[in-house]
Formats: structure tokens, sequence, C-alpha cells
């Protein structure tokens, strides 16, 4: 992972996002290689910070998509990343996925929630009741360049917030990944603070920054499970 890191990984955040990002992207994913050391931006999306110009017109080729549908998909391409208990756990939720399909080829998704929601074994997501948690967000190879994430986002922004009883959505980013955050700027998102998970072989220690907390929250399972 050194190796990887140095040589191939850092000249290449260099190019595109120069020194202080790539000296950020060194560092961060060092630390990780010892502990586990996460700091993410907390981002929001309000309708005032829509670019409404993303979904100006129909488009058939974006839509909601069933659990048998997305699962056609991941038998046909592995590395969309969604693999049979995944799918299944998030639609008991009621979780939904928003995707872009061209000529029978998922090339895009993001995955929308209104209740808590796992980020891994060990964490969990909570957040106000009238935002939507926005997460787990892909776009395959192919696709890629074509700015599928923001438009996808501004479409189902739109239609998940139609209603009234959600009014915005919130997602979080590694500090690190920048393509990510250009995406999530590019919609309109912008940070309202930080949120930081520490530990060794299992994360122990999760807060938040002042803003983040009413908001957004991410706790520590087995510290639940003990209170």
């Amino acid at each position: 992972m050194l190796l990887k890191i140095l040589y191939v990984s850092f000249p290449r955040y260099l190019k595109r996002y120069g020194v202080a990002n790539a000296a950020l992207y060194a560092t961060y994913r060092l630390a990780n290689s010892a502990i586990i050391l996460l700091i993410f931006k907390v981002m929001t999306l309000e309708p005032g910070d829509l670019d409404w110009s993303l979904i100006a017109g129909q488009d058939e080729r974006w839509k909601f998509l069933g659990p048998d549908e997305l699962g056609r998909f991941s038998e046909q391409d592995l590395s969309l990343e969604l693999d049979p208990s995944f799918l299944s756990a998030a639609f008991a939720r009621g979780d939904l996925c928003y995707g872009f399909v061209e000529n029978g080829i998922l090339g895009s998704y993001t995955w929308y929630a209104t209740g808590p929601t796992p980020l891994s074994k060990h964490l969990t997501a909570y957040f106000r009741h009238d935002y939507i948690y926005m997460y787990k967000s892909f776009t395959a190879l192919a696709f890629r360049g074509r700015h599928l994430c923001g438009i996808g986002v501004s479409r189902a922004f739109h239609s998940l917030t139609r209603e009234g009883i959600h009014k915005r959505l919130v997602s979080y980013v590694e500090v690190h990944n920048q393509p990510s955050l250009k995406a999530l700027r590019r919609a309109g998102f912008k940070s309202v603070g930080k949120a930081v998970v520490l530990g060794g072989k299992s994360p122990r220690l999760s807060c938040t920054s002042p803003g983040s907390p009413v908001v957004f929250r991410i706790k520590n399972r087995s510290r639940m499970a003990r209170d």
C-alpha cells in the first residue's frame, strides 16, 4: 500500500489537484494504514442551492430502480458493488436507489435513506428527520466524465422532496476525496462541518464539529449496545 500511495496515487493527485490536496491525500492514507482515522466533511443540499438546469426536460434513462432490476444488473457486472445481502438490507430499511440506465447498462446510481443507516460493521449514521441521507454513489468507468452524479442527485432531490416531508439532502465525504467533493459542490452541496472517527482495528471514538450534530451524527454500534 505504501508504494502505491507514494508512486501511483500521490503523483496523480498532485497533477490534478495541486500540492496541498496531494499532501492531504498521502498523509490521510498513510495514517489509515496504521490506525482507523476517518475525517469526513458533512455536506448538505438546500433547494435554493440546487442547479435546476441539471433537471431540465424529461429523460427516461433516469429512474428509481427496484431490487429485481438491480439484482440483474449486479449479476451482469460485479463491479457495481450491489451484492444481494446489501440490496436486501437496503430495501428492507426502505432505502431508494436512483440510477441512470443507457442501452440496458446501469451507468450510475446513488442511494437515499430516510432513517438510520449503517456506514460499516461498527458505525451508523443518524440525521434530522426532515433530511434525506444520500450515500453509496457510483459511476461506472465507461460513463465517467459526463457529470452523471450531479445530474442524478439533482433529479432525485427534485422527486424526493416534492411532497414536502423532507426538504434537504445530507451526505458526507472523506476530506481527501477530491473527485467526490467536486461532484457534490457542482450539484450545489455546501460543507456544514466535520465528523471524525478514530480507533485501532475497529472504530472506538466518533465526534462531530459544532453545527454538524444538529444535522448528522455518526454513532458507534458497540457503544450504543453497552449504553
